[in-house]
């Protein structure tokens, strides 16, 4: 700072002026086109966090997002920062994207794995997997229903972390930071716009973390038409045909 010798002794932060999320969506209540961007670029922003940068912001609720005169985020509070090794960030990359699609099951599978892999040494291993996975299928259903809203979030978090333990499966603390980060982005997106698709924003981004995982193309050839690939994005394959290829991915 100038004028001012450095010192190991005061703690400096910049101040960030700008409106709480809050209570920009109540002063523009009635500019739908401008919530509808801002919503767009709070997806936007917390897919690359997650997907592509592998840098995310610890503690994000709405109280630590704060919209400038001129349309930015800014986010408050960044020292609690997750940066995860390779195999954690592709796991928390699968388990997200799964749930995105609203593959519950496929979610559900992946946490299994991990957890299996993680608890070899001390001979423990997931126990009614069957059922755990029913439970996480069950949960993407409900989280994609019309009356979801930011006010689950605790219960959709509490509903996970049961289901784990009652199943010995041991949650990456890694995707358990991440799972609270997208519940916070989902809330906010819908209280900027309750129309929002988020997965047609989200899925493009996924799509780039999953090149870069060096493992979408493999996945693509295993389904012919652009057509039937959008149905597996989106986890909505309707056919008994369909759904029999998806579930072998």
């Amino acid at each position: 700072m100038d004028g001012y010798k450095p010192t190991k002794e005061v703690l400096i932060e910049t101040f960030c002026p700008g409106e709480p999320i809050m209570e920009f969506i109540r002063t523009n209540k009635e500019d739908q086109k401008v919530l509808t961007e801002m919503c767009t670029g709070a997806i936007r922003a917390v897919c690359q966090m997650i997907f592509l940068d592998n840098f995310v912001h610890g503690d994000l609720h709405p109280g630590n997002v704060l919209i400038t005169k001129d349309k930015k985020f800014v986010l408050l509070d960044v020292g609690i920062v997750v940066e995860n090794n390779q195999k954690d960030h592709r796991l928390i990359s699968d388990v997200l994207a799964a749930f995105i699609r609203m593959n519950g099951r496929e979610a559900g599978r992946r946490m299994i794995e991990d957890s299996n892999a993680r608890l070899v040494d001390q001979n423990e291993y997931a126990i009614n997997e069957g059922q755990f996975l029913d439970k996480i299928e069950g949960l993407t259903i409900r989280a994609s229903g019309k009356d979801y809203f930011m006010e689950h979030l605790g219960a959709y978090i509490t509903v996970i972390c049961n289901a784990a333990a009652m199943h010995h499966i041991m949650l990456n603390p890694a995707f358990v930071s991440a799972a609270l980060a997208v519940k916070v982005q989902e809330g906010i997106a819908l209280a900027l716009d309750p129309s929002i698709q988020i997965w047609r924003i989200a899925i493009p981004i996924i799509l780039e973390g999953e090149r870069r995982h060096g493992y979408v193309a493999d996945r693509a050839k295993e389904l012919v038409g652009w057509e039937r690939m959008m149905e597996w994005l989106r986890g909505t394959t309707g056919s008994s045909s369909t759904s029999k290829e998806r579930n072998k991915l």
